[in-house]
């Protein structure tokens, strides 16, 4: 039994914009299809960042570590691995708890535009 008459349209809208986050916000993306721990720390650091309108390096230098090691986390590259003294000093970077860093990603939370 396939879905009904009224679900088809609102599974092709949900396909619709989930092809959307993946080609222009792929981050969020692999958060929300694979919400691992790293990928919401990954996703959420970028999000905070680029809300408060900083670059990586700038970032980086505010939490004393390489643009490179940020750019590894925001990407859940499975190398990073940042210690609490780094989430720590990240987190104060960008103003936010350090529970902020692993908040759970709602698709319904994000504004597609």
């Amino acid at each position: 039994m396939g879905p009904k008459k009224g679900n088809k349209k609102v599974l092709s809208q949900a396909g619709k914009t989930l092809e959307y986050v993946k080609k222009n916000h792929p981050h969020l993306y692999r958060a929300i299809k694979n919400p691992t721990p790293r990928a919401r720390l990954g996703a959420n650091v970028r999000d905070y960042r680029l809300t408060k309108g900083l670059n990586h390096e700038q970032l980086a230098a505010r939490s004393g570590i390489g643009a490179n090691v940020l750019r590894k986390i925001e990407e859940a590259h499975s190398s990073s691995n940042p210690s609490m003294q780094v989430l720590e000093r990240m987190s104060k970077a960008l103003g936010v708890d350090i529970l902020d860093l692993f908040r759970f990603i709602n698709l319904a939370d994000t504004v597609v535009r």
